[in-house]
């Protein structure tokens, strides 16, 4: 898991995209992975699984929008650029 926060601190703060694809990689097999096992899981534990990766997902998605592309690019270098 220290993986993953790792990762998100090299997106976010150094905007690697070294980091961007890695989180995108993993979320896709982990994806994969618990859907080939989602058969016999309880409701409750199925539920919070899915919220994860809902909100994992919206989160990836957001990697590819016009501002995150900018960022990762170089071209806005002070955050207060995205909220004008």
């Amino acid at each position: 898991m220290m993986i993953i926060f790792v990762l998100w601190y090299f997106v976010a703060v150094k905007a690697s995209k070294v980091a961007k694809w890695i989180l995108v990689v993993f979320f896709v097999l982990g994806v994969l992975g618990t859907v080939r096992s989602l058969e016999g899981t309880p409701m409750s534990i199925l539920v919070f699984t899915l919220g994860y990766y809902l909100a994992q997902g919206i989160a990836v998605f957001f990697l590819f929008r016009p501002d995150s592309i900018a960022w990762f690019n170089g071209e806005i270098t002070d955050i207060s650029d995205v909220f004008e």
